[in-house]
């Protein structure tokens, strides 16, 4: 059994080096790609037809190619600076924006007018001899003011120059604007601000983390990203926040913080300082969380009190979670859950049994 669990994770690591390479190459390509695009965009040679077409394949490309089950695209983009920063910093915003947003299962017109607007969501701060785009940049006084101004130069210039749509211009117009109010170039706060807007400030937000943190990779990343989130929970969506630690965590590959088990688990839930118990069937586990089926209606965010036992020997009563997502298939509702717990006991509880349990496999 030692020999074949050794061969096993030997072969796992070989899929998994296998895998990275094909998607630094992946990388790559996107990078050289988006070079041409604002090479491109910055050239008085180049027709504006000509750029808005490779704006739109591009776009379509990225969109098309990307893969939720498949981790390492976010491992690399998370440890390494390629390129020029700011067409890094650009495609970096874009696939992480991508990501997100298929989350939501946006309309595919929408996910391509976020994508195409988190790719140029810096385009006003690229000054060009461009006799068609000085005008953009003439009244700027100082770096400052190019700073504060560029969203609303890059949604000029994306709207009258580029022609592309007017909720591309809008998302790049907003994607400095925060939940709270305390953004810019307008102060726009809540219900004001779409769902895009929300993904697009997210997504810059964590590359320039990355970019803070020296590329030191996911998991450093994610404490960094949790103080955050917790110390300013008023100007993140909360949803886009849970969708972001779950692709960090829950996805497939090497970096995955707990192991995930399939089963099928009769459990109790309550909902949070309710006293009626709840009947529902996990069908999944790990340290960081379950997925659980149930006829009953929750709702993202939600917290619940989840009772279960593991063989009967390990039992856990009334557990503290939250709901970070919700499905549904012919035979429920499923959601999934994150335990609360931050001392870490629920966690490697969990995990230790669940490391016998594969074990055992």
């Amino acid at each position: 059994m030692v020999n074949g669990t050794i061969q096993e994770e030997t072969n796992e690591q070989s899929r998994n080096l296998v895998s990275k390479f094909k998607q630094l190459e992946l990388f790559e390509g996107f990078i050289e790609s988006a070079t041409e695009i604002f090479i491109s965009f910055r050239s008085e040679r180049k027709s504006i037809l000509e750029t808005k077409n490779k704006i739109e394949k591009f776009a379509e490309r990225l969109i098309n190619t990307l893969s939720l089950e498949d981790d390492n695209m976010f491992n690399i983009i998370s440890s390494i600076e390629y390129g020029e920063t700011l067409v890094s910093h650009s495609l970096k915003v874009a696939i992480i924006s991508i990501f997100l947003a298929s989350r939501y299962k946006m309309p595919p017109v929408k996910l391509k007018n976020l994508a195409i607007a988190a790719l140029l969501h810096d385009i006003g701060k690229i000054k060009s001899n461009n006799p068609l785009l000085v005008p953009y940049f003439f009244d700027l006084k100082s770096d400052e003011e190019l700073q504060k101004k560029h969203p609303e130069i890059g949604s000029g210039i994306v709207s009258d120059y580029l022609g592309l749509s007017q909720e591309t211009s809008i998302i790049i117009l907003r994607h400095h604007e925060q939940l709270d109010g305390s953004g810019f170039p307008a102060g726009i706060y809540d219900t004001s601000l779409s769902i895009s807007d929300r993904i697009i400030f997210t997504a810059n937000f964590m590359d320039n983390m990355f970019r803070k943190t020296y590329y030191a990779g996911l998991d450093n990343i994610a404490l960094n990203l949790k103080k955050v989130f917790d110390n300013y929970p008023e100007k993140f969506d909360v949803s886009i926040v849970n969708y972001l630690f779950d692709i960090i965590y829950a996805n497939k590959g090497s970096n995955r913080k707990f192991k995930r088990v399939t089963l099928a688990l009769p459990a109790v839930f309550k909902l949070w300082q309710g006293t009626m118990s709840h009947k529902c069937r996990i069908l999944d586990l790990s340290g960081g969380g379950a997925r659980i089926r149930t006829k009953e209606i929750l709702t993202v965010d939600d917290l619940v009190n989840l009772s279960f036992s593991l063989s009967g020997v390990m039992v856990f009563n009334d557990k503290q979670c939250h709901i970070v997502r919700d499905t549904q298939d012919e035979r429920g509702n499923i959601y999934g859950l994150q335990f609360d717990d931050n001392t870490g006991t629920t966690q490697e509880k969990i995990n230790t049994y669940l490391d016998r349990f594969l074990s055992k496999g």
